[in-house]
Order: structure tokens, then C-alpha cells, then sequence
């Protein structure tokens, strides 16, 4: 049951170790051009060495920062992925164009480093996986602390055919038949595109929270979901000052050979998304709120 869970671990590993690989890398190009001409066998500038070691050495601090991060961003492993993947491609067609000019050493030596770099980029993939899914399932929840005091923070999310008023993205959000918001109420969403969804409450807790499922057995449900739910919560702020509004979604991607692109995207709109929504529900709860991260 264990190893089923999402865990960040081994997602950070790879990025720590893509990291010093790339640090190191940078200060062989930086520090020792000359050794590098006389591996690879050519007689390029100085300065190509010092930009493509810059380079690294920037990609390497952006590597440092994600696997060190108290809460990891996904979808920023998935770009550092897709950054290895293009250094194995640019490697594949510097070998096609020039492979002649180099040295046997030279070809065995950017091979090596773009198999490194390869096998970096799919275990930040695996690691994504293993960072985001338990059973199958793909888990996201993102935490905002505001000023605005739980007793009128709590109000205000509860009203859960309110959320249009929020959100952007929604043109409109109602509970059918004006039910008070609880357990059976169903609330119905549409987005600017004009696509529509039902969400029926499951749980809800009237000290502050609440979960729904989506009915993605529904026609023309537009998430790519087999299943999916979600909740939101409020609680006491930090030592009780102000409020934390946690909100979180699970789903069971379909299809799933796509969920390691279409998922750490979906978790980039949330994270992007979200604490603006809570920003905007604060200024209602006081008319003053602000939203810290």
C-alpha cells in the first residue's frame, strides 16, 4: 500500500542529480575550454563554451530551486524533461552534421553525456508519475493563506453556486433547484468555451468544508476524466491569524497514455489559477483581504 502513495522523493533525487550533472558540466566548459577542444577534437571559440556553460549553469540553479521547494511544482519538472530531451536531439543532429569534424573521443563523449541527459529526462518523468498518481489516480491540492478571518472566509466558499462570481474562467454556476448548499446538492458549471459540467456535493462539513464529485458519467463531460472529484476546506490561519483555504482534485485520467502532459498542465492552471479565485473571495469576506502564498 506503501508504494503506492504519491511521493515526491525520487523526483527530487533525479532533479538534485540532473543538477549537479549540469553544475558540473558548466564548470568543465567554463573553467577548462581548452581541455574540451582537445577531447572533442575541434578548435571552437572560448566564448561558445562560456554561453552553452552559462546556460547550464542557469539550468542547473532552476533544478536546484524545484527539488528543494517545499511543495514541488510538476509541470516545472515536466519543462526540465522536455529541455533534456531537446539537448539529446540537438546532439543527435550535431552528430548527423558535423559528427565528421569531430574526434572518435569527441563523438564517444557527446553520446555519453546525451545518454546521461536521456536517462535524467525520463526519470523526472517517472519521478512526475510517482509524484502526482497513487493507484492510478492523479491527486493535486494547493494551500492559500489570506487575511480574511475564518468565520468570514468559511461563508463565502461555502456558497457553492457562487463560484462563477469568482472565477473567470466560468460564465456562469448555480445549485439546481436553489437547494441550500450540502450533501445532494448538485451544482452545475459552464466555461467561456461554452462546455458544461455537473458537480454533486458528497460531503459536507458546515465548520468548513466540503467535497463533490464530478459526473463525468455525464454526455459531453469536457475533462479528460474517467472519474473525478474535489474539495475545499477553511481553516484557522497560521497561529489564528487570518484563514488557509486548501482546495484539491483528484482524478483518473483517461486517456491515460496522455495524463504526463495533459495533467501537470492542468496542475499548472490550478496553481495559477486558484489563489487568484481565493484573493477575489477574501476582498468579498472583507473588502480588504489580500492573499499570501
Amino acid at each position: 500500500m506503501i508504494r503506492n502513495q504519491p511521493t515526491t522523493t525520487p523526483l527530487r533525487r533525479t532533479l538534485l542529480t540532473n543538477a549537479a550533472f549540469s553544475l558540473g558540466s558548466a564548470v568543465v566548459l567554463i573553467a577548462a575550454p581548452t581541455l574540451v577542444n582537445e577531447l572533442l577534437g575541434i578548435n571552437a571559440p572560448r566564448s561558445v563554451y562560456l554561453v552553452v556553460g552559462i546556460g547550464l549553469a542557469i539550468f542547473a540553479a532552476d533544478l536546484i530551486h524545484q527539488g528543494t521547494r517545499p511543495r514541488i511544482a510538476v509541470w516545472r519538472s515536466l519543462y526540465s524533461s522536455a529541455a533534456d530531451f531537446a539537448w539529446v536531439l540537438a546532439t543527435v543532429v550535431a552528430l548527423a552534421l558535423f559528427g565528421g569534424a569531430l574526434s572518435t573521443s569527441g563523438r564517444a563523449t557527446i553520446v555519453v553525456v546525451a545518454a546521461v541527459v536521456l536517462g535524467l529526462g525520463i526519470a523526472q518523468l517517472w519521478g512526475v508519475h510517482r509524484a502526482s498518481f497513487a493507484a492510478g489516480v492523479h491527486k493535486h491540492r494547493i494551500s492559500v493563506e489570506t487575511t480574511a478571518p475564518m468565520e468570514k472566509m468559511w461563508p463565502v466558499v461555502r456558497d457553492i453556486g457562487s463560484i462563477a462570481r469568482y472565477m473567470p474562467s466560468l460564465a456562469s454556476s448555480e445549485v439546481i433547484d436553489n437547494k441550500e448548499p450540502g450533501v445532494g446538492a448538485v451544482r452545475q458549471c459552464v466555461n467561456r468555451a461554452g462546455k458544461g459540467w455537473s458537480e454533486e456535493c458528497t460531503t459536507f462539513d458546515p465548520s468548513g468544508s466540503f467535497a463533490l464529485r464530478f459526473r463525468s458519467e455525464d454526455e459531453n463531460f469536457p475533462f479528460p476524466a474517467s472519474a473525478m472529484a474535489g474539495g475545499w476546506a477553511v481553516n484557522e490561519g497560521p497561529a489564528k491569524y487570518g484563514s488557509t483555504v486548501t482546495v484539491w482534485w483528484e482524478l483518473t485520467p483517461h486517456p491515460r497514455w496522455l495524463s504526463l502532459l495533459i495533467l501537470p498542465a492542468l496542475a499548472k492552471q490550478v496553481d495559477r489559477e486558484i489563489p487568484r479565485v481565493i484573493s477575489r473571495m477574501a476582498v468579498a469576506a472583507t473588502g480588504r483581504a489580500t492573499v499570501v502564498r
